[in-house]
């Protein structure tokens, strides 16, 4: 029998929908300031309101699309950094069988633990970058038990292990 790969790494996109999301939402806010200010000429609270909302929004959710956008160099950066890592093979490979295996609880939401020949791998869906394998879901990822006999390409980094690529033997 031959591993069989189960996971390897793909970078997901930048985000642009959720910016694209963003954008329309501040110009949905100002748009509600530009209506008011065209339509409603007599001076009220109420249409001060829904300047000052309209206004608000659009603020609200720029100060969103510059944060989204500052994050971009950050991810091309590290997209590199894994393309250069990957394509001149300066990772680490560790093969063998999975132990010390504690799966993500329900109740806790921790993280899912699990060495394979003393490397421990620990994965969290809450801090570890997006497009590098860390989600394991409860039970039903790829690694799911002890005793499993995996494949793991690897790099270490922040004392941090990084999967690209997983591989089970069936």
């Amino acid at each position: 029998m031959d591993y069989q790969t189960f996971y390897e790494y793909q970078p997901v996109g930048f985000g642009f929908g959720r910016i694209i999301f963003l954008l329309a939402l501040s110009i949905l806010g100002y748009g509600l300031a530009y209506y008011t200010k065209k339509n409603h000429v007599k001076y009220s609270l109420q249409r001060q309101v829904y300047i000052f909302t309209g206004y608000l929004i659009c603020g609200f959710f720029a100060i969103f699309i510059i944060v989204n956008l500052s994050k971009i160099p950050r991810i091309i950066a590290v997209r590199r950094d894994f393309y250069k890592i990957i394509e001149s093979k300066n990772y680490s490979v560790v093969e063998g069988e999975t132990k010390d295996y504690c799966p993500m609880s329900l109740v806790k939401k921790d993280n899912v633990k699990y060495s394979v020949n003393e490397i421990p791998f620990i994965f969290t869906d809450f801090t570890l970058p997006g497009d590098v394998y860390h989600g394991i879901k409860i039970d039903t990822g790829p690694i799911t038990r002890n005793g499993q006999k995996v494949r793991i390409s690897y790099i270490t980094r922040n004392n941090n292990n990084y999967i690209f690529k997983i591989e089970i033997k069936e």
